[in-house]
């Protein structure tokens, strides 16, 4: 592929329907190439089911917004596929569904994930597939965490660790705690939240997996962070960011840029901090994914309107907004909050002026913050 890429000429592919999926399986950021498609439907070729097993097997990965709207095409028609034939197989059309309700975890479509995460909670018990359980009951409990239902989220992390537990599967077990330290330290129980945290390490660090354990050692630092133990917040994160960047793992290691940034910031390091920040957009511009941008300029926000620098924070503030009402993202609301807040601190004019200098015509987002201005000004009842 690489060496297509160099040649100094258009390359054009054919291929049936067969061939589209063994690249799908074999090569599946190959999409992340492609500059056309042309459909010219032939006979229609079922993949192996054992390779297609071999993809689903594997951690969903992705080069860009485009190659995950792709994945989810090619999710989708294989579950329609296979759902038709006489005999369903249960238990894959489960790990099929299981990868799209991650697809559409990952673009915030938190409806069409919680659907398809159910669907293949059903067939896999049908199928008695235990495995694929609780990994459905592991995506419902992180979706229910994104709606901040709590006690919903415990309980289905505790069925999934009952199961993992059973088969023997101590990664299953060790991303159980680490979920389950995440809960803990949403509700500020910060003793309980370590507590998972190092529960979960001890079992990544026996098992060498290194991604997951530095997942562990970012979390260990937030809870530094939050005790205002700065010196060890950073060097749980710079543990972990060492093992992103050696892994290639960009996303990640974007997180840990974001989160030295706050450290910084929370020191009073604004320079430093703003670095860490612009570091951390850089690569979420880079990876095409709008959501993953929201924090980290919503966090810019943040940062300017400490340094008095109020129109610099409209703008950053107002790109975060503009992506998160598009996502329908759960903190549109505190977004909108905060501009309400820049609102009054810099008066309606000059706010509005600041809002079209820096966003034109978005008429829309502008309206809505003064209808949240309205509404906070509203006395209660």
């Amino acid at each position: 592929r690489e060496a297509f890429a160099e040649a100094p000429h258009a390359v054009v592919f054919w291929v049936r329907e067969y061939g589209l999926r063994e690249l799908a399986t074999h090569a599946p950021d190959f999409w992340a190439w492609r500059s056309g498609v042309f459909d010219f439907r032939s006979e229609q070729v079922g993949l192996p089911r054992s390779a297609m097993l071999n993809l689903l097997l594997d951690p969903l990965v992705f080069q860009d917004r485009g190659d995950l709207d792709r994945r989810i095409s090619l999710y989708q028609g294989l579950i329609q596929e296979y759902s038709q034939v006489e005999t369903p197989d249960e238990r894959f059309l489960a790990s099929l569904q299981l990868k799209l309700a991650q697809a559409f975890y990952l673009l915030a479509r938190f409806s069409e994930a919680e659907k398809c995460a159910e669907e293949a909670l059903q067939r896999s018990r049908r199928a008695g597939d235990r495995s694929a359980e609780a990994a459905a009951l592991h995506i419902l409990g992180m979706l229910a965490v994104e709606r901040s239902r709590f006690d919903e989220a415990e309980k289905r992390y505790n069925e999934s660790l009952i199961i993992f537990a059973e088969l023997g599967d101590e990664r299953g077990v060790a991303a159980i705690y680490h979920q389950l330290g995440l809960i803990a330290q949403e509700r500020q129980q910060f003793d309980q939240a370590e507590g998972w945290y190092r529960k979960s390490l001890e079992v990544f660090e026996r098992l060498g997996l290194e991604r997951d354990a530095a997942a562990s050692y970012h979390n260990l630092g937030i809870i530094a962070q939050e005790r205002q133990q700065f010196d060890q917040a950073e060097g749980w994160c710079r543990k972990a960011l060492e093992v992103f960047e050696r892994l290639g793992l960009e996303r990640e290691a974007a997180s840990a840029y974001q989160w030295l940034g706050n450290i910084a910031f929370e020191q009073q390091q604004f320079d430093q901090a703003e670095g860490w920040y612009r570091k951390a957009l850089e690569v979420f511009e880079r990876l095409g994914h709008p959501p993953l941008q929201v924090d980290t300029l919503a966090q810019l926000g943040v940062l300017k309107r400490r340094q008095d620098l109020l129109p610099e924070s409209v703008l950053w503030f107002g790109r975060a907004l503009l992506i998160a009402t598009d996502y329908q993202m759960r903190v549109t609301a505190q977004i909108l909050i905060e501009l309400v807040r820049l609102m009054r601190a810099m008066g309606q004019e000059q706010f509005t002026q600041a809002w079209r200098q820096a966003f034109g015509d978005q008429e829309a987002a502008l309206e809505a913050i003064r209808e949240a201005a309205a509404k906070l000004e509203r006395p209660a009842g």
